[in-house]
């Protein structure tokens, strides 16, 4: 556009102008829009068409690399099970392993013992000793056996390389009966095939992930004498899916029930048989083929286990009975990488050319938007109070400019009629607000401000008028409720209020109550009950004393009760969900004092002392007599308080009490309980002990201590003739080295007393914060003592310097008088 097309000129208001015929085009819009579409519609398109191209190409990349590598885990595990599975079809033909199973079945018959005592016979052994046994040897030879059973028709485990618990059990009735391995010897036993019993958490082998093939043994005859069963070690096969640094690409198995049955990432086996992987295409996956038909694999995008976006393809792995799912998974993001960088080049691009566009387009229409000033000097006379001047420009063409200017004379006209209406409006106004009456304001911005429903009753004749607020609170209108009296009121009353309601009026009227306020039910339109506070106060009496006018409110207080209601039964829940709590409290005490319990005997020389900080202690005393007439005490701390605290009682306790049974070593024990705890307690839980075993002639003492304070040796004068300090690490930190397990020997003398406490006894305090300590605990074994020892008076002078100040921990204490016969 030229400045002759745009000229402005002033003329004078009563000129009227015609362009506001012609359309209106936008110039700058019109040209910024071409400038983008020309330059960014070709951009997009190829920059989209080769994203595309990039992506599907790395895609069906990443699929081929996802079902090669599939393929080559399936076949590897497939080779190695029916390798497992050859080993143990030779092992079941080897006669030497019939013959071992049958002589041992011929001991246990003849022997009359049950299964348990037997294999702990010198007869189990004269037997084994004498025939021929190469189960041992094929044991350590291959890393992959973890034990190998010999069993009897009736389920009888009689022999078994590594002695754990399952050793001399019955698989249809013992323990053990619902585990896999029984299930899969079982089998064996009805079908006469090989089984194989899949993946479980093995409770005999400290819960470490288990699998077992078994095969029917025969004698010459070709009858089924028993089963040979081979335990497998599984951690070495599964290292194979184990993810590298280079790629996020790895592998990980589940079962038919959606549970892990190798490790995620990470090496992390405590998460198989424990973590459900609940993706939506592994749902999908085994929906497939609900007759038992081979399912279809195919590589689909979706959302991983950790909630990640990965590329995956499912397949399935049979191995005798058994089968699981592999899945193969690639993070997207590594996959796609290339097809994300160039989309990200090519917005980069995109953006660039819109800014270079938009630049340019601006410096060109620029050129078209300066005739717009001379309108604004147009507008500035205007301002300065040449009011009657319209501006006109050419009407060759109807843009920006002519538009503003058309806008600019309209606003003169309208200004100037706007001006008269306002003065009128002016007038009416002060005319109104001189009608208005002050008390009639505060009235209406009272009821407004409140929202509550006014009503004005006539007593006399029974007539009643409501607000538009009194209706709107059962949902009407007011129009609903005309002609309104006070059986209309009546009617809308909750039946159980209506009497209330008329014997409070009643009452007030009489004058027998001071002033009038109830709550009271009123029916909504819905059919629902709304709970309202109804008030009034008489503002008219007759000449004779009798009420004649009575003027109210009714608030709308339904929240409120619905919210009063909702407490109510709150705490009502909250009641009883205490008094639930308190109700398996006292079941899980029940519990954990008779497991406990059960592992202690009644011994006149032990004398022990264990106060819990709360409802469960922390804290662990185990005593018995051994066979032999010796003397096993062990004293647990575990770390923290209360239940969490307890729950590790319930293995140790059982852990001894299978240990103490068999009369093994207290080392054993000590070995026995930080391999079982080491492979439960989380980090940072951990079990301080202390165990003594001293031998029948109570002349000689074996002392082990692990994180807790010294163990103290008392003469009978009351010196400290030994301190056996803490020389292990806690149990459930890290296994013990072969090294490590060694204990204290202590020769006992005539009057000696042990003694045995956790850190609660000497850091118990008082109201000020002082500790008791250990220099006061030792002044308290000083001097002599008879048979009835220094327990008591040690409890009496912890309780006089405590003086009833809260405990900070649990405090466990055992004296051992001993007599050297």
């Amino acid at each position: 556009m030229n400045d002759a097309a745009a000229k402005v000129d002033i003329v004078p208001a009563q000129k009227k102008n015609s362009n506001h015929l012609l359309k209106f085009v936008s110039i700058r819009q019109r040209l910024m829009m071409w400038f983008l579409v020309l330059s960014l519609l070709p951009l997009c398109f190829v920059s989209w068409f080769n994203y595309y191209q990039t992506k599907n190409s790395l895609s069906e990349l990443a699929a081929e690399n996802l079902q090669q590598s599939a393929t080559l885990s399936i076949s590897y595990i497939s080779n190695w099970f029916e390798n497992r599975y050859l080993d143990v079809s030779n092992q079941a033909e080897v006669h030497e392993n019939v013959a071992l199973l049958q002589t041992l079945q011929e001991g246990l018959a003849l022997s009359g013992k049950t299964l348990n005592e037997y294999i702990k016979s010198y007869d189990w052994q004269r037997r084994l000793d004498s025939s021929p046994n190469g189960l041992v040897s094929l044991n350590r030879r291959y890393n992959y056996v973890y034990d190998l059973f010999l069993i009897d028709n009736r389920g009888n485990i009689l022999y078994s390389v590594a002695r754990e618990s399952d050793w001399g059990t019955n698989l249809y009735n013992g323990v053990f009966n619902q585990t896999g391995f029984a299930s899969a010897v079982k089998k064996t036993l009805d079908t006469g095939q090989m089984q194989f019993s899949g993946m479980e958490r093995y409770f005999p082998s400290d819960l470490a992930i288990a699998a077992f093939i078994t095969a029917p043994l025969l004698d010459e005859f070709g009858d089924k004498v028993g089963v040979f069963a081979m335990q497998l070690r599984l951690d070495k096969l599964f290292s194979i899916f184990d993810a590298t640094e280079e790629s996020s690409l790895h592998h990980y198995m589940v079962g038919e029930d959606g549970y892990l049955r190798t490790p995620l990432r990470n090496n992390n086996w405590r998460e198989v048989l424990a973590r459900d992987v609940n993706t939506s295409q592994l749902s999908l996956y085994t929906q497939q083929k609900p007759d038992g038909s081979e399912r279809l694999s195919n590589v689909s995008q979706y959302s991983g286990p950790e909630g990640e976006s990965v590329i995956g393809e499912y397949q399935d792995i049979k191995i005798g009975d058994i089968n699981w799912i592999l899945v193969s998974e690639v993070n997207t993001d590594e996959a796609l990488y290339d097809a994300d960088f160039a989309g990200k080049v090519a917005m980069l691009l995109m953006i660039v050319t819109a800014i270079v566009v938009a630049f340019v387009s601006a410096l060109q229409a620029q050129h078209f938007i300066r005739p717009i000033a001379r309108l604004a000097d147009a507008s500035l006379l205007m301002a300065e109070g040449e009011s009657q001047q319209q501006v006109i420009v050419s009407k060759k063409v109807n843009d920006e400019i002519t538009q503003l200017a058309t806008a600019f004379n309209h606003m003169l006209m309208m200004r100037s009629s706007y001006e008269q209406k306002l003065d009128q409006r002016e007038l009416e106004t002060q005319k109104v607000l001189g009608e208005l009456s002050e008390s009639s304001e505060q009235l209406e911005l009272v009821v407004e401000s409140t929202d509550v429903g006014v009503w004005d009753w006539h007593i006399q004749t029974g007539t009643v008028s409501f607000n538009e607020r009194w209706a709107k609170i059962m949902g009407f209108n007011l129009q609903e409720f005309h002609p309104a009296n006070i059986q209309t009121w009546i009617d809308q009353t909750h039946p159980e209020d209506g009497k209330m309601l008329m014997e409070k009026l009643e009452k007030y009227c009489n004058g027998e109550i001071a002033s009038y306020s109830c709550e009271v039910r009123l029916k909504h339109k819905l059919g629902h009950w709304v709970w309202v506070r109804d008030s009034g106060k008489i503002v008219e009496w007759s000449e004779g004393g009798k009420p004649v006018r009575m003027i109210g409110t009714s608030l709308d207080i339904n929240k409120q009760k619905r919210a009063d209601e909702q407490l109510q039964k709150t705490m009502k829940d909250l009641l009883e969900k205490h008094s639930q709590l308190e109700q398996e409290e006292m079941i899980a005490k029940h519990v954990f004092e008779n497991i406990t319990a059960t592992s202690n005997d009644v011994i006149p020389e032990l004398s022990t002392w264990c106060e819990p900080m709360g409802s469960f202690s922390g804290d662990m005393i185990l005593s018995s007599i051994l066979a032999n007439g010796g003397l096993r005490v062990i004293l647990c701390d575990f770390t923290g308080h209360g239940l969490s605290a307890a729950l590790g009682a319930v293995p140790v306790s059982s852990i001894y009490a299978a240990i103490t049974a068999k009369e093994l070593p207290l080392d054993v024990l000590m070995g026995e309980l930080n391999n079982k705890l080491n492979s439960l307690l989380p980090t940072g839980i951990f079990c301080c002990i202390a165990g003594i075993d001293i031998n029948a002639e109570r002349t000689t003492a074996q002392i082990w201590n692990a994180g807790l304070p010294d163990v103290l040796v008392v003469g009978s004068d009351g010196g400290i003739r030994h301190r056996f300090p803490s020389n292990h690490l806690p149990l459930g930190v890290m296994t013990y080295d072969q090294e490590e397990m060694h204990v204290y020997d202590l020769r006992l003398e005539a009057g000696d007393n042990l003694y045995v406490h956790s850190d609660g006894l000497t850091e118990a305090e008082n109201n000020e914060g002082e500790m008791f300590g250990q220099e006061r605990f030792e002044l308290l074994l000083q001097g002599e003592t008879n048979h009835k020892g220094r327990l008591d008076e040690i409890k009496k002078s912890i309780r006089i310097f405590t003086d009833g100040a809260a405990s900070t921990d649990d405090v466990s204490l055992i004296e051992i008088k001993t007599l050297v016969t």
